[in-house]
């Protein structure tokens, strides 16, 4: 082979092999990115979990409405037509000049069952009282009028009771858990509230508290 063609035959095998030993290196770079690589994090603390632990038992409406935006404290009763246990209507202001001791509860709602013998008791020990024990409930929400008619028959209840279709009272009064007793004064004003059940001891202790504000 002439020298000519020596020449030409080594600069292709130079074009050939140059590109080669390009991709064999960066083949080696990238592997010794990877294994200089930190390894991903997968460790219990780096890993969010949701929380679906068992809720603690609450007596919130099944259909809870949102409250009310505005106070209601120390605010005239809002006019809401009720309806009692024989089907005839009324609103909060029809006992005005009496306390009216709101109590929103349910069939379903077990310190509501607790609480009623109470407000049963302390009623009929001072029938001659200037108050009267409301019983407000939803006869949509959970039930319906004959479970409350056989609940109230036996428990042996006779307080009068108000029956707020769709929860319009509860919602206007914030209501967001029962049972919840409100106080009015005389003059129809929103005065205080009790959340959860009340005895005996603090049932005559708002309603002096609401003699007092009204004089």
């Amino acid at each position: 082979m002439n020298t000519e063609s020596t020449t030409f035959f080594r600069s292709w095998m130079l074009l050939l092999i140059m590109p080669l030993i390009g991709f064999i290196g960066m083949i080696a770079i990238l592997l010794g990115n990877n294994e200089n690589a930190e390894p991903t994090n997968t460790s219990a603390s780096n890993i969010q979990l949701l929380d679906e632990s068992t809720p603690l038992p609450q007596t919130i409406p099944p259909r809870t409405l949102p409250p009310t935006p505005t106070s209601i404290f120390n605010q005239p009763v809002p006019t809401v037509t009720l309806t009692n246990l024989t089907g005839e209507t009324f609103t909060l202001d029809d006992y005005r000049g009496k306390i009216i001791v709101l109590n929103f509860w349910a069939t379903w709602c077990t310190p509501c069952i607790e609480e009623m013998p109470t407000l049963q008791a302390f009623y009929d020990n001072h029938t001659d009282e200037d108050f009267t024990i409301l019983l407000v409930t939803d006869p949509e929400d959970g039930q319906d009028r004959e479970t409350i008619e056989q609940f109230l028959k036996d428990l042996d209840i006779t307080l009068p009771v108000a029956f707020s279709e769709y929860g319009q009272l509860h919602n206007l009064f914030g209501v967001q858990m029962i049972p919840s007793t409100y106080f009015i004064d005389v003059n129809g004003i929103v005065r205080n509230r009790w959340i959860g059940p009340i005895d005996t001891e603090s049932l005559a202790k708002e309603i002096e508290l609401v003699r007092t504000d009204a004089s």
